[in-house]
């Protein structure tokens, strides 16, 4: 009986453990482990480049001044690094040099949802359209996000999952989109996750 009431108070305490695996969902009941940051479109005009303020560590939490002064800082996230006509609200996650990275839009979703977390394959050595921006030909019929894996489109109240692959790093992180100011803001919560492949 004593066992039992200790479960209950650490379920009330700690909210419902978090368990991710093929074919299950994510349920987030609490605010454990989720983290606000706020990003900066990215703009780059002469000497000057908001690079910092664009681009976020997920494992190291931190952007900005932060990031610059940690020796083991690269970039998971960057926000605004592309214009598309002028619509700046892009997320693109690293590509390129040994970084087969993806990025999903999971919908419309809140934290307390059950949050179906789907694998999420790294880009294969063989695929270039996780090495560069591409843009797709009218005659496919394909959206800009279908081919790039590495690119999704910022908007409020959507869900991404991010699997970051490269040779120093395999895991996996969600993030919602809280706050927008077109062109200019992005501000997210986010939480490294479980990898639903094990």
């Amino acid at each position: 009986m004593r066992i039992r009431n200790r479960a209950v108070f650490m379920f009330l305490v700690f909210g419902f453990p978090t368990i991710v695996s093929v074919g299950q969902t994510l349920g987030q009941d609490s605010d454990t482990n989720r983290q606000i940051i706020s990003l900066m479109a990215r703009k780059k005009t002469g000497d000057y480049d908001n690079y910092t303020n664009a681009a976020f560590n997920f494992r190291l939490g931190v952007n900005g001044n932060d990031a610059v002064r940690n020796p083991r800082n690269e970039w998971d996230l960057l926000y605004g690094s592309i214009s598309l006509n002028g619509d700046r609200d892009w997320f693109t996650v690293a590509f390129g040099r040994g970084d087969r990275s993806r990025i999903k839009e999971l919908g419309e979703l809140n934290w307390t949802d059950h949050i179906e977390i789907p694998v999420l394959p790294a880009c294969s050595e063989e695929d270039d359209s996780c090495t560069r921006v591409m843009f797709p030909s009218r005659s496919s019929g394909k959206s800009f996000t279908e081919v790039n894996a590495h690119v999704a489109r910022a908007a409020i109240g959507r869900m991404y999952l991010v699997h970051k692959k490269n040779r120093d790093a395999d895991f996996y992180a969600l993030f919602r989109v809280e706050a927008l100011e077109p062109n200019e803001t992005c501000r997210i919560s986010w939480k490294l996750i479980p990898s639903p492949e094990q």
